[in-house]
C-alpha cells in the first residue's frame, strides 16, 4: 500500500524492466483509495487474511453519505445530553419527556 503516484511509478518501472507492457493497463485504474495485492497463492486464503484486518471507520465531518439518510419524526430514545449529535447534522431536535 502506498500513494497512487508511487504505485504508478513502480508499475512503469516493472513494465520497463520485464518488457511486459500489459502492466501499464493498470495505471488508469489507480484512482481514489487503491491497494494492490499480487499473489501466486490461493485467492480465498488471501481474501480471508485481508478480512482479518478490516476495521470500520467512523464518518468524518464534511463527508457526503453515499445514500440518502432519512430520520423519521418521533422519539429517538436518546438522552437530552446527546442533542449535539443531531445539531452537527443540522437536524432540528425537541426534548419531550426526557428524551429527544
Amino acid at each position: 500500500m502506498c500513494k497512487n503516484t508511487m504505485m504508478k511509478r513502480s508499475i512503469r518501472m516493472h513494465a520497463e524492466m520485464t518488457g511486459n507492457q500489459a502492466f501499464l493497463n493498470l495505471i488508469p485504474l489507480l484512482q481514489e483509495d487503491v491497494g494492490l495485492i499480487f499473489t501466486k497463492g490461493d485467492l480465498k486464503q488471501v481474501n480471508e487474511e485481508v478480512a482479518k484486518y478490516k476495521v470500520g471507520a467512523p464518518a468524518r465531518v464534511g463527508l457526503v453519505a453515499p445514500i440518502d439518510v432519512v430520520v423519521p419524526p418521533g422519539n429517538t430514545g436518546l438522552d437530552p445530553s446527546q442533542t449535539s449529535f443531531s445539531q452537527v447534522l443540522n437536524i432540528p431536535t425537541k426534548i419531550n419527556k426526557g428524551t429527544v
